[in-house]
């Protein structure tokens, strides 16, 4: 009977063993699964958190199309009552051209029967005094056609500024179009304004620099100017130049825009440049060039 149940208690030592070994293979599985659950759920965050960028930068763009577009109608409707206007204004001119040669005309004629009948003096006077009337009136006349080329002016500077607008979405656009994350397109577009701003601050800068009369305005907006460089910097935008005698090459033709050459049999070289360029660098190697800078070559 000891043996019996010696055999009995060593074949259930074997199989609870058996059970704990499976309850920790099970164990492990569950560890293993939870950790695969959280990386799923990770990745579907990542997941969302990219469609939802994507969606906005989509939405941005439909609403720079429609802006562009919007632009770009108002610019033909402008173009196309200005035309109309400018017809009608050149009919009306050329109406009171030929008025005014009947008009001359008469007087002409009246004043040749004051010369042949005297008889005829007070009538004559009478027609004279409307044809004066009718010259009063032709002058007035002159002045709505002056008024009417003001208002011409007036539709030419609005189709200006559209122009200007249109040239800015479209900038905007290309922008957009590059496919770049949102982040980055709203710095390059943001430092592409800023660009214009200091453009006009040096333009200032270069006015009140030779100005007759001693003034801090120069000093001014050189702190200004100094401003917006400290802001662009934050945002990975630098200014950048090139120096003289720099030989152009293939990589280097991608950052200068030539305004002016000389041509020779030497290879070209930067003589100076115009004015400088800036631009955009996100991370090592990764640079957009906002605008190029621009330079006078020789070669000779």
């Amino acid at each position: 009977k000891i043996d019996s149940h010696q055999t009995r208690l060593g074949d259930f030592i074997n199989v609870g063993g058996k059970i704990l070994g499976l309850g920790e293979a099970v164990s492990n599985l569950e560890s293993r699964q939870n950790e695969i659950a959280k990386a799923i759920r990770k990745a579907s965050e990542e997941d969302l958190a990219i469609q939802v960028k994507l969606n906005a930068t989509q939405e941005a763009l439909n609403r720079e199309t429609v802006r562009a577009e919007q632009a770009r109608k108002d610019r033909e409707s402008a173009e196309t009552e200005l035309k109309q206007f400018s017809a009608d204004i050149q009919k009306q001119a050329a109406s009171m051209q030929n008025y005014e040669v009947e008009q001359k005309k008469r007087i002409a004629e009246l004043e040749k029967r004051i010369n042949d009948s005297a008889t005829t003096e007070q009538r004559v006077i009478t027609q004279i005094e409307q044809a004066k009337t009718e010259l009063l009136s032709l002058q007035d006349k002159k002045a709505e056609f002056a008024q009417a080329e003001a208002q011409i002016k007036h539709w030419q500077e609005i189709e200006i500024r559209l122009r200007a607008q249109l040239s800015e979405l479209e900038e905007k656009h290309e922008i957009l179009r590059r496919g770049l994350p949102l982040e980055e397109a709203t710095v390059v577009m943001f430092a592409s304004d800023i660009i214009k701003r200091v453009d006009l601050i040096d333009a200032l800068i270069e006015r009140y620099a030779t100005a007759n009369g001693s003034t801090d305005i120069p000093v001014q907006l050189r702190t200004l100017r100094a401003s917006f460089e400290d802001i662009l910097l934050q945002h990975g935008v630098s200014e950048f130049d090139i120096p003289a005698g720099t030989e152009v090459d293939v990589n280097l033709r991608k950052r200068i825009a030539v305004i002016d050459s000389t041509p020779g049999k030497a290879k070209p070289r930067v003589l100076e440049s115009c004015r400088t360029g800036f631009i955009y660098s996100r991370e090592e190697g990764h640079e957009v060039i906002l605008r190029k800078v621009e330079v006078r070559t020789s070669s000779q």
